[in-house]
């Protein structure tokens, strides 16, 4: 038989009201018995307990039994349960249409006359002849071992006769019984009053229902949270959630739309609340109106140089750069600040000793649609492009390994079902979080949630606390993905403010993220200059570079390589080319290399470029050699420290780099990489 469920969710959602049905049914009946699913007895609450996590595991591998119950009370009503369909029956022992006594013990008396627990419907309906009704129903019908006193409550003396009768008399409904139709507590002598077995579970079955307040609902007690079920005025949960909704409404301010909480930021200005999506659309005209001006301002700048001097030249600098470097406020991230020098210096002079090398990559050309050598263009653009490619592939690579850490293992389903730990949404294995899965050849199902990037995550799932019944129904071997809960706690600490909330998901579809931003703030032009100006990158018939290296080359330990950066009109016509030439040779060299079979020079020319993103030069100290670019770092910085909220994640993403960065291991891996030349040539 095969098991329609997929989750534990999909469980509940079909099966929960079947269960709260099944366990107001089975309210009257003193003894529920042993669960066949779990092998235990019920707890209080029996349908929650069917449709929970537990039940719906242990089920999963007893679907072949097709686990059924039945109870039965002792006047023959039988009620059935269907584990695995959620259906119920209705039975009952006795001769179809007849009202025989039944036996002595009974609870529930088989006469009409008195008002007992709702009957349930029969499984076999057998014709009955209509009975003869006399024309006045007398007041009650007494059955054969039942006596009823008719007035007042039977005497002491006479309460003592029936002790000696081994009867009993009940104070609830008045009759006087059979000793074994009460509870062993009601059987005892000193009690004044008692009460039989039919009237206990009848007021048990009636004080098992609130109605709510809000709805007018007569519901379970189950339905009722404990903390107002003595309440006066008790709310059911459903309205509770409701209510909650209700009061967690905001009206934003600039769509004038009452929303959810959750449709609002983690912060809000409660005086003038705005939704996420306005806040969104606000900030993003403002950074696109931000980015117009700068570059207007920078082509307008560019074209004044251009007719400048030296000594306007200097006094421009002076005023646009050096004085609005002293200005600035951002905080200096010193992570590996003087061992990158040393590594560049390493790099460059290990390339520079490579003769199968070419030089295209140090003569720029224009771009394609403007060069008037085509061959020339497409040959240089190839090698830029495809050094476009790799610096985003190799900088998502630095910080998967470095940063988050990533390990990566082949283990058996069942092994780790065994192994993990569920905990906070997800499953931990050695202190590590398991965060994705993939299986080692073949397509199985192994999660519902594919990741997001599937470009570096082919066939990879997701895999939280909420999936480990796939790993428990699998037989098969895994390849899987651990990443340190440490740097796990602190992005979760950043999504959610409250230790219970969690999405295991949410938190790995960000720590991605952040890899995808490494990826792509490694490769922004700002970031290329910061790399070029440390490999020592120069246009030596250039007067602008001339004036920038009397106040900064005594920071860096460079030697000085001589590149042909582009000129005249056909540069010209690409309006940003100012801002990215030294950005397009450095992709070219990275190119180059490639396609030479340098892959070690490759890794550590990105690691350069990953490390003058996450943790960029002290502004303060040191600006790009390309003046248009130096003015917009420096623009950026001052838009940062004025709104800070605007560049949220970039800083975020610093700060977690700089704390998680695996620092040993990074230096150890680019001695390596840097103290071989030639000789480490792949293919």
């Amino acid at each position: 038989m095969d098991f329609p469920f997929q989750s534990p969710s999909d469980w509940r959602e079909a099966i929960e009201d079947k269960a709260t049905r099944l366990e107001s049914y089975l309210k009257a009946f003193p003894d529920w018995g042993s669960c066949p699913v779990c092998e235990k007895a019920y707890p209080d609450s029996l349908g929650p307990h069917i449709a929970g996590k537990e039940h719906f595991r242990k089920l999963w591998w007893k679907i072949h039994e097709a686990p059924k119950q039945e109870w039965r009370n002792s006047s023959g009503k039988v009620i059935t349960f269907d584990h695995l369909t959620g259906e119920i029956g209705f039975g009952d022992d006795r001769p179809a249409g007849s009202y025989a006594a039944p036996p002595e013990a009974s609870p529930y008396p088989s006469y009409p006359s008195y008002p007992s627990y709702p009957s349930y419907p029969s499984a076999e309906v057998a014709e009955v002849a209509p009975l003869a009704l006399p024309e006045r129903v007398p007041e009650r019908v007494s059955a054969p071992f039942l006596e009823r006193e008719e007035d007042l409550r039977p005497s002491k003396q006479r309460l003592d006769e029936l002790w000696e009768q081994g009867k009993l008399y009940c104070d609830a409904c008045g009759r006087i019984r059979p000793r074994e139709v009460f509870h062993k507590p009601q059987q005892k002598w000193s009690l004044a009053t008692r009460r039989c077995i039919e009237c206990t579970e009848r007021a048990n079955y009636e004080s098992s229902f609130l109605q709510c307040a809000r709805c007018r609902k007569s519901l379970l007690r189950e339905e009722f949270a404990k903390s107002v079920r003595s309440s006066n005025e008790p709310i059911c949960r459903a309205c509770k959630v409701e209510l909650d909704i209700e009061s967690s409404k905001l009206i934003c301010r600039i769509c004038e739309q009452s929303l959810n909480r959750s449709d609002f930021r983690k912060k809000v200005e409660w005086d003038a609340p705005k939704c996420a999506a306005c806040l969104c659309q606000k900030e993003k005209k403002a950074y696109e109106q931000f980015l117009r001006e700068r570059e207007e301002e920078a082509a307008r700048q560019a074209e004044l140089r251009e007719e400048m001097a030296e000594e306007q030249l200097r006094e421009n600098f002076q005023q646009r750069i050096l004085d609005r470097m002293s200005r600035v406020r951002l905080p200096a991230y010193q992570i590996f600040q003087e061992e990158r020098k040393s590594w560049a210096k390493r790099l460059m002079q290990n390339i520079l000793s490579l003769e199968e090398l070419s030089d295209q990559w140090r003569t720029e050309t224009p771009s394609r649609d403007h060069a008037s050598d085509r061959e020339e263009a497409e040959r240089f653009k190839t090698l830029e492009d495809l050094g476009d490619r790799l610096f985003k592939d190799l900088a998502y690579s630095f910080f998967e390994e470095f940063v988050m850490q990533e390990e990566e293992e082949i283990m058996t389903s069942s092994a780790l079902a065994r192994r993990a730990e569920c905990r906070h949404h997800s499953l931990f294995l050695r202190g590590r979080v398991v965060a994705c899965i993939k299986a080692v050849g073949g397509n199985a199902v192994l999660a519902r949630a594919p990741l997001l990037d599937v470009k570096y995550h082919t066939g990879w799932k997701q895999i939280s606390a909420n999936e480990l019944y796939v790993l428990q129904s699998l037989d098969m071997e895994l390849k899987v993905k651990t990443y340190p809960e440490e740097i796990w706690k602190d992005v979760k600490d950043d999504l959610f403010e409250d230790d219970d909330r969690g999405s295991h998901n949410k938190i790995l579809s960000r720590l991605l993220s952040m890899a995808g931003g490494t990826s792509e703030g490694s490769n922004r032009t700002e970031t290329l200059n910061f790399c070029a100006d440390l490999l020592g990158f120069q246009a030596p018939d250039d007067l602008k570079y001339r004036i920038w290296e009397e106040h900064f080359l005594q920071f860096l330990e460079v030697q000085r390589v001589p590149i042909q950066y582009g000129s005249g009109k056909q540069f010209k016509l690409d309006k940003i080319w100012a801002s990215k030439k030294e950005a397009n040779c450095l992709e070219a060299l990275m190119g180059s290399l490639h396609q030479s079979g340098f892959q070690q020079q490759c890794k550590a020319l990105a690691t350069l470029a990953a490390l003058c993103h996450l943790a960029p030069p002290d502004l303060r100290v040191l600006v790009p050699s390309n003046w248009t670019m130096a003015e917009k770092v420096l623009a950026n910085a001052e838009k940062m420290t004025a709104n800070p909220e605007l560049f949220g994640g970039d800083l975020f993403l610093r700060k977690l780099a700089w704390k998680h960065m695996d620092k040993a291991k990074l230096a150890s891996q680019m001695d390596q990489l840097l103290g071989r030349k030639a000789a480490n040539k792949i293919g």
